[in-house]
């Protein structure tokens, strides 16, 4: 889903939360996942908040080494936020050319209003996190779902 872009049924059904939930279960390393918005956002904010999240739990197994990450979502009544923390090698961004998946994020944010912000360091893992600006969805219903 991921590699064609396509946001799975439990995304639009149950929200971020339950949907990163669901696809982390069978990765090869921990992935906890805090915050469960009770608020729910237009879809595309909810898709570029997912496929965000996604892709920087990717980059934290493919080029960080990491063997746990955290996905912390917090709703407001102005954005809805995210964090993907993980205990990875990290890198220097300043000697590290950025590469499509962190370019990804910041495309999928930036064409929403919002910004994101990279913050590591070698030796000391990665966060990435970011800022959608989006008022809660009226009519949009919130199913739980694990």
């Amino acid at each position: 889903d991921l590699a064609r872009g396509l946001a799975p049924p439990l995304l639009e059904q149950s929200g971020v939360a339950p949907a990163l939930r669901a696809h982390t279960r069978t990765l090869p390393i921990s992935v906890s996942v805090t915050g469960d918005p009770p608020t729910r956002y237009a879809p595309t904010v909810e898709s570029a908040a997912y496929f965000c999240c996604l892709e920087a739990i990717q980059n934290a197994i493919r080029h960080g080494a990491a063997t746990q990450v955290t996905v912390d979502l917090d709703c407001g009544a102005d954005a809805l936020r995210f964090a993907v923390s993980d205990d990875g090698v990290g890198f220097d961004p300043d000697r590290t050319r950025q590469g499509a998946g962190l370019a990804n994020i910041n495309d999928r944010i930036e064409a929403l209003g919002g910004k994101a912000r990279i913050d590591t360091a070698p030796g000391a893992g990665t966060r990435v996190a970011g800022v959608i600006p989006a008022q809660p969805a009226a009519g949009r219903s919130f199913t739980a779902a694990r």
